[in-house]
């Protein structure tokens, strides 16, 4: 694990129950849980490390990923699972689905991919996600992006070069966060990809 602060919750069924819960359902086919359990982190890093940090939780609603950054400038939190996911099958088919809070921090986030850990160099392809807002209640904004939007080409982790990414190789989320922003903590689940049905493109 790496310097910045990280915490991990495993949460019974005591706590209380979050207001997202009676959030809309998305429709369509769940293919895959992001971190279903907390034995699918692999590790998890954040910048700057000593400025930024992020809390874990598994429920019996699943995973929830808090984040707290600095309030100006370039940050990140990121999570590595343990294996990589597959993307490549039905990616124009595919979203990646996600409900956030607070809905003001949505301007200044972006949702980006990593490939795999073995790679050289490693590729990272993003997306914003005001562009993909669905839907919003109660302070939480319902997120669907296309895994056909993020491009076929990224730029490396050292940001020197540009080239292919492996969809076959998903193995980071990265929460990128730019420019000013409200200093609340943000609070990401339902973290999934989804098979639409009908999904309006």
């Amino acid at each position: 694990m790496s310097a910045c602060a990280l915490l991990i919750g495993l949460v019974g069924c005591s706590t209380p129950p979050s207001a997202y819960h009676d959030a809309p359902v998305d429709t369509g086919k769940v293919t895959h849980r992001f971190l279903s359990s907390p034995k699918l982190l692999r590790d998890e890093s954040c910048y700057p490390p000593d400025l930024s940090r992020q809390l874990l939780r598994w429920t019996k609603k699943g995973f929830e990923w808090h984040i707290h950054a600095p309030t100006t400038g370039y940050a990140y939190v990121a999570v590595v699972f343990r294996r990589p996911v597959d993307g490549l099958a039905d990616r124009n088919e595919t979203d990646l689905s996600l409900t956030i809070e607070p809905q003001e921090i949505i301007p200044s986030i972006s949702m980006a991919l990593v490939d795999s850990i073995t790679n050289s160099p490693r590729v990272l392809v993003d997306r914003p996600l005001a562009k993909y807002v669905t839907s919003k209640d109660n302070g939480h904004a319902h997120i669907r992006i296309p895994l056909a939007a993020f491009s076929d080409r990224g730029i490396s982790t050292n940001g020197h070069t540009t080239a292919l990414f492996d969809w076959q190789q998903i193995q980071e989320l990265r929460i990128i966060l730019n420019g000013r922003r409200p200093g609340k903590e943000i609070i990401i689940h339902d973290l999934q990809l989804i098979k639409h049905q009908g999904f309006p493109r």
